[in-house]
């Protein structure tokens, strides 16, 4: 089990569990967004995601999706269903 370990202004360290690392991280910058401290994202194994790498994985995450929303915009892919994209979908 993965541990994303935050705390609210004003209040002690806490722990929200995740079934695996995408969804840590994912938590770990919901949290990010709401402006709780997230202190890091403890492994199963003990080893940790430190608060420095989860903000560039963070900025990462954000700049996909700009990059993602801009190439919809301009047609250059087109989302068909849920989970599937054809690329270069619009006429040049």
């Amino acid at each position: 089990m993965w541990h994303v370990v935050f705390a609210e202004p004003g209040r002690l360290p806490q722990s929200r569990a995740a079934k695996s690392r995408d969804h840590a991280i994912h938590t770990a910058c919901e949290l990010l967004s709401q402006s709780f401290d997230v202190r890091r994202v403890l492994e199963p194994n003990g080893r940790s995601i430190e608060r420095a790498e989860l903000l560039r994985l963070d900025k990462l995450s954000y700049d996909i999706h700009m990059v993602a929303e801009e190439m919809l915009q301009r047609g250059m892919i087109d989302v068909e269903a849920p989970g599937s994209v054809r690329v270069g979908s619009a006429a040049h």
